[in-house]
């Protein structure tokens, strides 16, 4: 391990951007440095997501709002709207591919505002805020640059049952003030708590899962640098989570009791009836368990890696084949609940992460020597 500290040091310079006296808190901690240590898990209202974009960091923070009946009605209509402008790109897209031309978001949104000002079929689109069609031309766009990268499927038509609805709204259609926010034609909404990143917000997205609806918030922060040079290696498993070259253990919580909750939901929508009211009933307490075990293990995911980011500047792992170790039949579910790759990428947007090869002799090499 000493030698991979030494490579780290001499191979790499990078910049990590957070700090440790201005981090935002995830909640309380409990840390053992000899015994296996679990992360208590708390009703999980939001994270904080680190995001890197055009040299820019930002912080997006997932609040809970709380909207009234008829805010509500406003929200499920954008979230239609951004559906319907997603949908009605993609099929312009392929028409103008097999025309021989070469599609773009501006060609999109030129031809979409051409069309909502003809077609008179489309006036309930000028119901909600213009931005929203906009930013789901903007997904759409994104969506195919990942395609092109091989980074992602093809982009599918939306459908109302089986997507979760939400919107983008941009920064001069949405204020914050405390744990009241304003969205653009919608009105005045409470959230759960306040925005914790401090900054300039560059967007929102409201969602909704389960019959709640959250608003998630990206601000432009200024870079925080953590300059304590500190490493570690950690090494990730099924039996411990995360072990670091320390000795210490985090284990995932015991998530027995909301995996069976979904199991049980789940055999209960299998025996109602097609099309019926009982069985949208059931679909909605079947998200709200998903969404219970997805809080809870998240919640986890989200302090530990934070305590780690904030306690070393660099961290070291080993680059692991997810994709293989998902052919396994025996572990595949094992690997899907502990979620390696969730874990990595938030160390990856939290600290500077140096990943070894997967063929990399560390067990075979000697610490001291070298050899």
């Amino acid at each position: 391990m000493k030698k991979l500290i030494d490579i780290l040091f001499l191979l790499t310079i990078l910049l990590l951007n957070l700090a440790n006296s201005k981090r935002i808190k995830a909640g309380p901690l409990i840390y053992s440095k000899i015994a296996s240590c679990q992360i208590p898990s708390y009703y999980y209202r939001g994270p904080v997501f680190y995001i890197k974009e055009s040299g820019k960091e930002m912080r997006s923070h997932k609040i809970r709002i709380y909207p009234n009946s008829e805010q509500e009605k406003l929200m499920t209509q954008s979230c239609g709207v951004a559906r319907f402008a997603y949908n009605w790109g993609l099929n312009k897209w392929q028409e103008m591919y097999k025309a021989n031309l070469k599609p773009t978001f501006y060609k999109l949104k030129l031809e979409f505002n051409k069309e909502k000002k003809t077609n008179k079929d489309l006036i309930w689109l000028y119901n909600v805020s213009k931005c929203i069609s906009e930013y789901a031309l903007m997904d759409l766009s994104s969506a195919f640059s990942m395609f092109f990268k091989k980074i992602a499927k093809y982009p599918r038509f939306k459908k109302r049952k089986h997507s979760n609805g939400s919107f983008s709204i941009a920064n001069d259609r949405l204020w914050v003030n405390g744990r009241v926010c304003i969205l653009s034609k919608i009105g005045k909404v409470k959230l759960a708590e306040e925005l914790r990143p401090q900054g300039k917000i560059m967007k929102g997205t409201v969602s909704t899962y389960a019959g709640k609806w959250w608003l998630s918030v990206a601000v432009d922060t200024s870079p925080l640098k953590n300059i304590n040079k500190k490493a570690i290696g950690i090494d990730l498993g099924l039996k411990n989570q995360i072990i670091t070259s320390n000795g210490d253990k985090y284990d995932l919580p015991d998530l027995t009791k909301e995996i069976n909750k979904v199991k049980k939901e789940q055999r209960c929508l299998s025996k109602k009836q097609r099309g019926s009211n009982n069985k949208l009933k059931q679909i909605i307490k079947l998200q709200r368990s998903w969404l219970k075990y997805t809080d809870k293990k998240n919640d986890w995911i989200d302090k530990v890696t934070t305590m780690l980011s904030n306690k070393y500047q660099y961290i070291c792992l080993e680059t692991l084949n997810i994709k293989g170790m998902m052919k396994n039949r025996r572990l595949s579910a094992k690997f899907q609940q502990v979620s390696l790759y969730k874990i990595i990428e938030e160390l990856k947007t939290k600290a500077s992460v140096v990943q070894i090869d997967r063929f990399f002799s560390s067990s075979k090499t000697c610490s001291s020597c070298g050899y």
